[in-house]
């Protein structure tokens, strides 16, 4: 029986990571996309004024972006939920 051959790394995608926090909801969402794909929610942090607060659901937003190997100062985007136009 012959060993099985090592796999070749062909290219290594370079990867964007950014936070998005909604305006009217309040959530924060780290966000991955490598370069040729669509962006991908890693996670998201819900805020909700009896449990979190602001400050707490960015801070770990960040925190997150960071060890996925985000770069300082991290990308912060504002978005609005579906269906709500920009004024």
């Amino acid at each position: 029986m012959t060993e099985p051959h090592a796999p070749k790394i062909v290219r290594i995608l370079p990867t964007r990571i950014w936070v998005e926090s909604c305006f009217f909801t309040g959530d924060r969402k780290v966000v991955m996309q490598h370069e040729g794909c669509e962006p991908f929610v890693y996670a998201t942090f819900h805020y909700d004024y009896r449990y979190t607060d602001n400050n707490g659901t960015y801070r770990a937003a960040l925190d997150l972006a960071v060890k996925l190997g985000a770069v300082q100062p991290v990308e912060n985007r504002c978005t609005m939920p579906s269906g709500v136009a920009n004024v």
